[in-house]
């Protein structure tokens, strides 16, 4: 009895070439593409949902199957200094709580500047002014007369810088070094009337009449207020690699620390808003009420936290920016004589000027 094996070459063998070459080709590449195109946009019917009550024996939950479930309500939107430092840094841990990379060889150098950084450095942008606008009235003939409940200069906005953390070495060298940037200026508007040549005849008094108003004030001129600059936190990368001998741990400024160094932007000028009524020297300034100078508002520099060495050397530097200022705003009356009613003139009250904690790395 034959093997199968046997069996098996003699028939491969009977086949004969004339076969083979009639066998059908394999489809061309550009069919085969043309065909999976088609495929792919075919309309996929879904069968809808039948009709079964909700929680019934041996039915899965087709409603979140299919998305259809009802969803919890959506978190409201916080904006605010403290949540949005709490989100940038559990972004940062989630980022870090990915696994480890594997230590490449390390040189014997630590830090000499951005460029040699094995984490990538961090820097947001500069954010600009957001102050409020003015209000000028001037008279080079003729009296300034602000009736009740005008000149209402505008309010400063909100001038914010973002947040710079500094990659982490992940054994392949230094930290990253984070700077957030600067913030512009959000001041209060200001209200200036300004008024000269007021005794002239054209402009209905006679010389050296010094009843003639030059500016004529009823509850008017109200300054706008400073409003809200805060520069981002700045967290510089953490170190990591082999330790390296004691003798090269010793600090040497910024280019010698492994952490990296962090730099928290300066903030701008929150001021509020001041009020000038300003009349040459035979001018007169009637004040019935208002004048009312803008209120400084807040401003804060982010915190500075340097990174830590983790062994490989020093940890970095940390330096909170400088602060602008919140003074309130003033009131001004220059003239040959000024007449303040009752409730005249109300300076603006100082805000808040804050600089954020700095934090240097651990070695």
């Amino acid at each position: 009895m034959r093997s199968p094996v046997i069996a098996f070459s003699l028939i491969a063998a009977a086949v004969s070439p004339t076969l083979v070459s009639g066998a059908p080709a394999s489809p061309k590449l550009e069919n085969a593409i043309a065909n999976t195109e088609t495929a792919t946009h075919m309309p996929h019917g879904i069968r809808a949902v039948p009709d079964v009550p909700a929680g019934a024996p041996g039915v899965p939950d087709l409603g979140g199957i299919l998305g259809n479930a009802p969803q919890p309500p959506a978190a409201q939107p916080t904006d605010d200094p403290v949540h949005r430092t709490q989100a940038m840094k559990k972004a940062k841990q989630a980022a870090q709580a990915q696994p480890p990379v594997k230590a490449a060889a390390m040189p014997k150098t630590r830090r000499a500047g951005d460029q040699y950084s094995a984490g990538g450095n961090a820097y947001s942008g500069a954010a600009s002014d957001s102050s409020g606008g003015d209000i000028e009235n001037s008279s080079s003939r003729g009296t300034v007369t602000n009736a009740d409940g005008s000149n209402a200069a505008g309010g400063a906005g909100s001038s914010f810088s973002g947040f710079a953390f500094g990659g982490n070495g992940e054994g392949h060298g230094p930290g990253g070094n984070a700077y957030s940037g600067a913030t512009g200026a959000s001041r209060g508007g200001n209200v200036v009337n300004t008024s000269e040549g007021s005794q002239d005849p054209a402009a209905g008094g006679a010389a050296g009449d010094a009843d003639t108003n030059a500016i004529d004030n009823t509850t008017a001129n109200t300054a706008g207020g400073g409003g809200f600059s805060e520069s981002g936190s700045a967290e510089g990368g953490d170190a990591a690699g082999p330790q390296l001998p004691d003798g090269i741990r010793k600090r040497a400024g910024d280019n010698g620390t492994a952490g990296g160094n962090a730099y928290s932007g300066a903030t701008n000028d929150v001021s509020g808003g001041s009020v000038v009524n300003e009349a040459d020297d035979e001018g007169a300034i009637a004040n019935g009420g208002g004048n009312t100078a803008g209120g400084a508002g807040t401003t804060f520099s982010g915190d500075a936290d340097g990174g830590n060495g983790n062994g490989l050397g020093p940890g970095g530097n940390a330096y909170s920016g400088a602060s602008g200022p919140a003074v309130g705003g003033g009131v001004y009356n220059y003239g040959g004589s000024v007449d303040n009613a009752a409730d005249s003139n109300a300076a603006g009250g100082g805000g808040v000027s804050q600089t954020g904690d700095a934090t240097g790395g651990r070695a």
